[in-house]
């Protein structure tokens, strides 16, 4: 297995793949997925370097789109590498495809000047492994948020 940056080849097996995220993730009671708005959302990513596939072969595993951002409210500059969104398919899943991902992109952010990498999950059902995954690579909650639909 190796995680490379998401080429254009790669963008419509991630929309296929992202199907399954949207349905599954909080964002689901949003509306439609719209297939044409993630598109421009990965492509965007991938042109700044930071949508990265996990392949074996041409098999597409699981997608992965990273940043690096200054800490909200923090005086010292301390720059965050977030994990914005992780994906693999089910049918790769403890494997241990995330768990490289997961390193791979803790690296990505070192190596662009974060200090803390910070991953995520949504907060629902069916999600208890992403958060068990996070907590036995020695990730910590710093933080919790809670939403209102308006």
């Amino acid at each position: 297995m190796r995680i490379e940056l998401a080429e254009m080849k790669h963008i419509e097996p991630i929309l296929d793949m992202g199907v399954s995220f949207f349905a599954a993730s909080q964002y689901s009671n949003l509306g439609e997925y719209s297939r044409g708005k993630a598109g421009v959302t990965l492509v965007t990513a991938m042109e700044k370097g930071s949508l990265f596939v996990a392949l074996d072969g041409d098999e597409l595993l699981g997608f992965m789109m990273l940043t690096v951002q200054p800490a909200p409210f923090v005086v010292d500059n301390v720059l965050l590498g977030y994990e914005v969104l992780l994906w693999v398919d089910r049918a790769h899943r403890k494997t241990g495809v995330a768990k490289k991902m997961l390193d791979f992109g803790g690296e990505w952010a070192k190596n662009n000047g974060a200090e803390v990498f910070v991953v995520s999950t949504p907060a629902k059902a069916g999600f208890e492994g992403a958060k068990k995954l996070f907590e036995e690579l020695g990730f910590k909650p710093f933080e919790m948020a809670f939403e209102k639909r308006l």
